[in-house]
């Protein structure tokens, strides 16, 4: 439940040209990224949804920070 709380925290749609103008003159990520970004660097994710090392949400190098 905790990550489908996170993703559905950064939910949304943006037109075309509101996505090519945050993509430009945001200070962060679109919203879809990070999401992909975080949850597909965390171990802890692909244990729970049981993605395959290799697979797109648990790639076998992932950026850790902490």
């Amino acid at each position: 439940m905790f990550f489908l709380g996170f993703a559905q925290v950064w939910c949304g749609n943006y037109t075309n040209g509101a996505l090519k103008s945050k993509v430009i003159e945001g200070v962060h990520a679109p919203n879809h990224f990070r999401v992909i970004g975080t949850l597909s660097n965390n171990a802890d994710f692909a244990k729970a949804w049981k993605c395959p090392l290799g697979s797109p949400m648990n790639p076998p190098h992932k950026c850790i920070l902490w």
